[in-house]
């Protein structure tokens, strides 16, 4: 990700509007298993998922990280709120009713 003479990496990142490119860094923060590269994957999924409004999958993959991460407040709200846009959406279903049996 090209940056600009006294551009942070972070706006450039922010600038980026390449689903791809953007999707390889979730990967990379993903894998690097540290608590700041996955909160920068959690925020990446939102931007990609402001980019594809209509893609249930970016969604999807925040609340299973939520998820995974233990933090399953954060995890229901995303799921229920996917339920909200796409009711149908089993995974969603399956996981929200998952997490409210948690409670």
């Amino acid at each position: 990700i090209p940056c600009q003479k006294g551009q942070t990496l972070q706006e450039a990142i922010d600038a980026v509007k390449d689903v791809d490119s953007l999707y390889s860094l979730v990967v990379h923060y993903i894998e690097s298993r540290d608590g700041h590269g996955l909160k920068n994957a959690l925020r990446l999924l939102d931007q990609i998922s402001d980019l594809e409004p209509d893609e249930v999958k970016w969604p999807l993959m925040k609340a299973t990280h939520l998820r995974r991460l233990g933090r399953w407040p954060e995890a229901l709200e995303v799921y229920q709120a996917i339920l909200r846009r796409h009711p149908d959406c089993q995974e969603a279903t399956n996981y929200s009713a998952m997490l409210q049996n948690c409670e």
